[in-house]
């Protein structure tokens, strides 16, 4: 009920506490902070990534348990290379086909299909490799 709300305040962020996303995200007053309600974000930060911090950090004088979750590293774009025009028909051809193009972050692509059969697999694979 709450997680779009939290996960887009949290959004970035490596580090909060049960109590912060209470008071400043959802705006609950302490004294109306039901158990329950305090069970329900644990969750809710469990599902985006966040775990309990063995520290307890002091904050405005008290111990509390903080959750933190390891953000992604950020990743430069790169352009990527250009493909000769026989490359090119070839790619559309692939991806008419339900090929998959991934572009990694050194610029180079790959292609990727989800292939049951071993043949489709293996001419699959000479294709790929032939582009």
């Amino acid at each position: 009920m709450w997680q779009v709300t939290i996960e887009a305040a949290l959004e970035g962020k490596a580090e909060t506490s049960v109590a912060e996303v209470l008071a400043d995200i959802l705006k609950i007053e302490p004294k109306a902070q039901a158990q329950r309600d305090m069970m329900e974000v644990t969750k809710i930060l469990g599902r985006l990534g966040f775990t309990q911090s063995p520290n307890r950090p002091l904050r405005n004088g008290k111990r509390v348990r903080v959750y933190v979750r390891k953000l992604p590293e950020p990743v430069e774009a790169v352009e990527p290379q250009a493909l000769t025009a026989h490359e090119d028909d070839a790619l559309r051809l692939l991806l008419r086909n339900g090929w998959t193009q991934v572009v990694l972050s050194d610029g180079t692509r790959t292609l990727r299909q989800a292939v049951e059969d071993p043949k489709e697999r293996e001419f699959a694979l000479y294709l790929v490799e032939n582009v």
